[in-house]
């Protein structure tokens, strides 16, 4: 049940940061998403920004497993790195709110540590952002 709860927070602020006209991300606003108050909210995530993380750690490890899988194919070099590249951008096309936060819109001063967590993705990704 635990882990069922976190996953509909996580899929919550998801949601949440896909919404344009959403300025800020309130744990206020993810426990109302969530169907949750605000207390269970901290039963499952010490803070905001750990849940932020959590996020983005998920969607990290998601790219980066399929970049490791689309390198160890039998494709040439320019077929790999077209392939990393079409499914980058549709991930990010059905993710966007993970876009969000590569694009560090959706981010303020409070989650540092996911700041942080992306420039190492850009370095990683090979981007120089």
């Amino acid at each position: 049940m635990k882990g069922d709860r976190k996953q509909i927070i996580l899929q919550s602020l998801a949601g949440l940061l896909e919404e344009r006209n959403l300025s800020k991300v309130t744990t206020a606003v993810l426990a109302e998403k969530s169907g949750i108050t605000e207390a269970a909210l901290y039963r499952h995530f010490p803070s905001k920004r750990s849940i932020f993380s959590e996020l983005f750690g998920f969607c990290d490890d998601a790219i980066f497993s399929k970049c490791a899988e689309i390198k160890k194919s039998d494709l040439n070099s320019e077929e790999k790195i077209k392939n990393i590249f079409l499914f980058f951008i549709i991930f990010l096309e059905k993710n966007k709110g993970f876009a969000r936060i590569l694009s560090r819109e959706a981010l303020s001063s409070d989650e540092q540590n996911v700041t942080d967590a992306v420039n190492q993705f850009f370095e990683r990704l090979g981007i120089k952002y």
